[in-house]
């Protein structure tokens, strides 16, 4: 089993990547052509504790997310993993797992908010599992995993498709997407990317690919 403090360390260093974007930019649109804009992707901070799993962790269940981000920031999180005695990395390999699993896909999200987006696929409409279903995404793909970002719960119906999204699930499979989920309307290259910035005297920027 990895040493917990690596996996807090990459928390950490996750958690502080993600406060810079969120301070930079009010949203991100999103064009798969010309003049198709897909979504809008709205960061916010208080996504990243449950994009990463840690609200699954029982001494952590039924803390408010704020709490947790101050407890990250505080450099705490180590002193809890090891202290608390209901946490057994054993029995809890599982949950473990799970965590280092998000902060991977996570790693591919953050780089796309930070601009990086030239492997970054858009895939929309997705019934994941019976249970899993959302409205758009994000897709990247390495040589051993593909990596998914969720964004927005999907209704079943097209009334938010010009909605702003808002991060909702994060996941990570060995195997094609077209094999995992159930049912996908859409996959698409990125064509462009607007980025509306916090503050107003910066113009807006494109960027075309």
């Amino acid at each position: 089993m990895d040493p917990i403090n690596h996996w807090v360390n990459k928390i950490q260093e996750n958690l502080l990547r993600y406060q810079k974007v969120v301070e930079q930019y009010r949203t991100i649109a999103i064009w798969c052509n010309e003049i198709e804009k897909v979504f809008a992707i709205k960061p916010n901070l208080l996504d990243f504790p449950h994009g990463i799993g840690l609200k699954k962790i029982p001494f952590l269940k039924n803390w408010p997310t704020k709490k947790i981000i101050t407890l990250i920031n505080n450099g705490k999180l180590t002193e809890k993993f090891t202290s608390f005695q209901k946490w057994n990395i054993h029995t809890n390999r599982s949950l473990f797992n799970q965590i280092k699993a998000k902060l991977l896909v996570w790693d591919y999200y953050l780089s796309f908010l930070e601009g990086n987006y030239w492997k970054t696929w858009i895939i929309e409409e997705v019934s994941y599992t019976k249970n899993l279903y959302f409205f758009r995404g994000l897709l990247w793909k390495n040589k051993n995993y593909t990596m998914i970002v969720g964004l927005n719960k999907f209704q079943g119906t097209k009334k938010y498709a010009t909605d702003f999204c808002s991060f909702f699930t994060a996941l990570l499979t060995s195997k094609e997407i077209s094999d995992t989920a159930k049912k996908i309307d859409k996959i698409s290259k990125i064509d462009r990317i607007w980025y509306n910035y916090q503050n107003k005297d910066i113009d807006q920027y494109s960027k075309l690919s």
